[in-house]
């Protein structure tokens, strides 16, 4: 499994001969490239500074893993956990996916409220306009209807 990018994962059929090396060098194949074998980690049980597992000539059956039985006659089933630093410079790939998804939906939601915003002052400008011209109109009609009085 990988660290960070769940939709990733994959599953490989080995035997528990099989060396670490092998399984890191699967994983730089799956990725087509993008990964430098030396910038992958190889992580057993869990994802911990001390489970990361330095000598990747050790076989799978050396390394102690939490081996669940399968269902099927394939043997046993264990989860390893791998993570890499991707070659390229591209931001997206060395960003933390969560902080990605968290900074569109800021940009998002701000979008939104500027233009809420931009909206509700066109509309109370709307408002001050109209009522300035009613008022106007109705001064202007009242000055008329004076001056009118005046004359007779």
């Amino acid at each position: 499994r990988l660290v960070t990018w769940t939709y990733l994962n994959f599953s490989l059929h080995v035997p528990l001969s099989t060396k670490v090396i092998e399984i890191r060098d699967r994983i730089v194949d799956r990725h087509g490239g993008s990964v430098s074998p030396d910038d992958v980690r190889i992580y057993r049980k869990n994802v911990t500074a001390r489970n990361q597992v330095m000598n990747q000539l050790v076989t799978l059956e050396e390394l102690d893993l939490d081996m669940e039985e399968a269902d099927s006659k394939d043997g046993a089933e264990c989860v390893i956990f791998y993570d890499y630093t991707p070659m390229a410079d591209c931001p997206l790939l060395l960003a933390e996916p969560s902080t990605l998804r968290y900074d569109l939906q800021t940009k998002l939601e701000r979008k939104e409220a500027e233009e809420k915003r931009l909206v509700e002052e066109k509309r109370q400008t709307r408002r001050l306009h109209d009522s300035q011209r009613r008022a106007s109109a109705g001064a202007g009609a009242a000055a008329a209807h004076t001056a009118s009085q005046d004359l007779q």
